[in-house]
Order: structure tokens, then sequence, then C-alpha cells
């Protein structure tokens, strides 16, 4: 342990990341899809490096970018999971999801797991306005932060604009009452904290809206349709009073190790 606390700078820690999903539909070599624009038509290939987008691609720091099965195989791929695992308990400060060549979620949940995976609650809601906030998630999630421990629902990142590249920022201490006295708000301490993290996308962002019933029976507009992400970065720092200059997390038994890290920031 250091005299005192880690300077931003030095402290990383890898962090395992659980590749629950396929890029392209398990059983199928390849699948046609197109981009949001229109300007371009390719095809997505397990057996193709250039071609492939599993998982690993959202973390290896590159600007290569993972990518869902498109709505064209499936309805069902408006729902799905990206789930990290922390290998053990993190007080988490901020989730940075960049995405690549569709536009963000159209509504989802950023979830946290304190128990290793067995269970998740929600840490923050996202929808593309108040009514889907109410509708989807109740009423309380509409208003203003009052408790450290405030579950919100946002429409800032639900737009279908920008329709490549864009950002999703969460914080989770800003703007909550013990912001300012982190180490003294055991409920605030007690939210941040998480052993595993899940992005549960529900339904994707999509160019024709209230049309979109006619259109998922034509897969030239369905195959636009799917999520993608080119880098995850998180911040926060160990149950360690803050005093590590390093943190090594344990890794689980895990079947899905594949040697894939994702690089955690220290606040």
């Amino acid at each position: 342990m250091a005299s005192g606390p880690a300077p931003p700078s030095a402290a990383r820690v890898a962090l395992l990341l659980w590749p629950l999903l396929l890029t392209c539909c398990p059983g199928v070599s390849a699948q046609e899809l197109s981009s949001h624009g229109g300007q371009y038509c390719d095809i997505c290939s397990q057996g193709q490096s250039d071609r492939a987008h599993p998982i690993s691609n959202a973390v290896d720091g590159t600007e290569r970018w993972w990518q869902s099965p498109p709505l064209s195989r499936s309805t069902e791929f408006n729902e799905v999971n990206v789930t990290l695992d922390l290998g053990q308990v993190f007080h988490v400060a901020y989730v940075l999801i960049k995405f690549a060549n569709s536009p963000r979620p159209d509504l989802w949940v950023l979830e946290r797991s304190v128990d290793f995976g067995q269970t998740y609650q929600p840490w923050q809601y996202f929808a593309s306005s108040k009514r889907d906030c109410i509708e989807r998630f109740g009423q309380s999630t509409i208003e203003r932060i009052s408790n450290d421990n405030d579950i919100v629902c946002t429409t800032e990142y639900s737009r279908i604009v920008p329709l490549e590249n864009g950002e999703i920022v969460v914080s989770l201490v800003n703007g909550r009452p013990g912001a300012l006295n982190f180490s003294y708000s055991p409920v605030l301490r007690d939210f941040t904290k998480a052993t595993n993290i899940r992005l549960r996308f529900l339904r994707t962002n999509t160019l024709l809206g209230h049309l979109m019933g006619k259109a998922l029976r034509d897969p030239t507009v369905t195959r636009r349709y799917y999520y993608s992400i080119k880098d995850i970065s998180i911040g926060g720092r160990c149950v360690c009073n803050g005093h590590a200059e390093s943190c090594n997390a344990n890794e689980p038994n895990n079947p899905y190790n594949n040697e894939e890290f994702l690089k955690f920031n220290f606040l």
C-alpha cells in the first residue's frame, strides 16, 4: 500500500471482459449490413479478420469496433447485453462509451452487480423522451436527483444524431449530494460499488420512427439497424480507501476467458 492516494495517470488495472455475444449470428458465416447513411453496404464475416467485429474490439484501444447482428437477422437483436466483469469490488465514478458506425441506442439500461453477476440492479436509464422514461421506468426517474442513490432516466443521449461516432458519458457521482465529500458519504459510496457492469440495450435507434412497423419487413432497411461500440472506458477506484498504487483484479473462474482486457482509469 502506498502512503498517499495514487496519481490519476499512474494507477491502472486490467479488467476481464466476458464476450457474451458473437458479432455475426452463431452458425452464420456471413451477413449483409448497411450504413445508416446508406452510403455503403458490406458483409460481416466471422471468418475474415478485417470483416469480423468481436466484442474484444470494444476494449482493444484501436479504431476497430464490436457490432451486434442487424435486425434483418431477427428483431430479437433489439435486445442485446454487453457485460463487463471487474473481478472484484470497485467504486465506479463514470462509464464512457464510444460508438462506431451506428447511432447510440434509443432505449437502454446501465446496470451493476455487487455479487459477481448473480443479480443486477439498474444504475441509470436512457430513453428518447420523458414519456418513454415514465412508461418504461416510472415517474420517479424523471425527477431531479435529491438522494445519493436516486436512479434517473436521461434523454440527452438517445437522439438519432450523430448517426455514427456518438458518445455517452455516465457520471455516477457528479450532481449528487455527497459528491463533494465522497469519503464521508456512505450512501453514495454504496451506490457506486460494482463487481460487474452490464449494458442492457433494449431498442435500436431508427430513422423511420413510427413507420418501423412496416419497415421491419424490408431487409434492405433493417440491415442498417444494429449496435456498435469501439471503446468502453471506466473510471473509479478500488474499495481500499483510495491509497493503492495499483489494484489487480482477481480473475474469476470464467469459461468465457479469452484474455481480452479493459483499462480501468483510477481517479
